[in-house]
């Protein structure tokens, strides 16, 4: 393990930095700056990779990642990462923990995030989680996990060394820590604040085992899709603060362990679902979308405008836009065609005037 978190370091990594020995890396809340090297991935053995809250810049680059590879959690989110996320991001088969929040990446979101085994899985093993970190599991099947990683010295005969593996994450809006047993139980998903565009792929509610999902601060279109109704696992699900259209899918209220819903500040409409869990929800998770209603919000469904469809917003704005140019072309020649005959007029008149004083002279 190598713990620098929470200094002052500044500067670029050697791209040259071996790393080959360390499972768990914490790099976070420094000022380093620069790329990410790809020396930092190159480990096997690696497992936890934190470079939140510092400096770094340029794409996600598709080398780092391997079929190889034991990372589990990787923090990259208050950085200035830009660029599309990477489809060779997905080969990571062992990824629990995907922050990518707080930067400048842009396009669409991966569907091959569905090929990532731990968020398919409806539950974890925590037999194969203990055994993960090496640990021995009893034959009664009963296990008393104390939240850290026993480091013996074999040659001098030393006290064990524990040492406390920790992960932070977002979950359900507050900011939370993670250890121990609980850790392998979870999986989440956080992309936002970034400047995500395209649809929210509909395979993304193959993620039957995840718990967090955060889209929300990007620029996402479309529909909420209904295949949200299969993450079955999640308790956290914000998609405010983008471009989303149409209804609410009533199916999500088949998500028994959802805590958290927000989706404020969208384009939705329609009624919003009050069964189950929604009928718990704030007032606030629904604001800024003004064609929504229900008795949640205080708004009538049968007062409520339909809002009409962007298709035929555009026709129409394209038909007064034709009509507009049409009527300018014509005031355009009838005002010039004025102004012609206004000055033939004037210089008739002047020389006419001038004719009868030579003649009168």
């Amino acid at each position: 393990m190598l713990d620098i978190s929470e200094n002052r370091l500044f500067g670029s990594i050697a791209s040259d930095f071996n790393l080959s020995s360390v499972s768990y890396l914490y790099m976070q809340k420094n000022a380093f700056s620069g790329s990410i090297p790809s020396s930092l991935f190159e480990s096997f053995e690696l497992i936890t990779l934190d470079l939140r809250e510092n400096k770094f810049s340029g794409n996600i680059d598709p080398r780092w990642f391997n079929d190889h590879s034991a990372l589990r959690f990787l923090l990259l989110s208050g950085n200035h990462l830009q660029g599309h996320i990477p489809n060779q991001l997905c080969r990571l088969q062992n990824l629990g923990l995907l922050d990518l929040s707080h930067n400048r990446l842009n396009g669409s979101i991966p569907s091959c995030f569905t090929s990532l085994t731990l968020w398919r899985k409806v539950e974890i093993d925590w037999k194969d989680f203990i055994s993960w970190y090496g640990q021995h599991v009893p034959s009664d099947g009963f296990y008393n996990y104390d939240s850290s990683i026993t480091m013996e010295e074999e040659s001098s005969g030393l006290a064990s060394l524990e040492v406390t593996h920790e992960v932070e994450f977002t979950m359900k809006n507050r900011f939370e820590s993670y250890k121990g047993y609980p850790l392998g139980k979870v999986a989440g998903l956080d992309l936002s604040d970034n400047e995500l565009t395209g649809e929210i792929p509909s395979k993304i509610g193959d993620l039957q085992g995840i718990i967090a999902l955060n889209l929300s601060y990007n620029l996402l279109s479309g529909p909420i899709p209904k295949s949200f109704s299969n993450l079955k696992e999640i308790e956290s699900l914000d998609l405010s603060h983008n471009n989303l259209s149409g209804q609410i899918p009533p199916q999500l209220t088949q998500l028994n362990y959802l805590e958290v819903f927000n989706v404020a500040h969208n384009n939705l409409s329609g009624s919003i679902p009050d069964q189950a869990q929604f009928g718990s929800f704030n007032e606030s998770d629904y604001e800024g979308n003004p064609y929504l209603c229900g008795q949640l919000i205080k708004k009538s469904c049968t007062d409520e405008p339909i809002p009409p469809p962007l298709a035929s917003i555009e026709k129409e704005d394209d038909n007064e836009s034709s009509i507009d140019m049409v009527a300018f072309c014509w005031s355009f020649v009838g005002s010039y065609a004025t102004t012609i005959m206004a000055l033939i007029m004037i210089l008739w008149i002047n020389s006419y005037w001038r004719s009868e004083e030579a003649i009168s002279s």
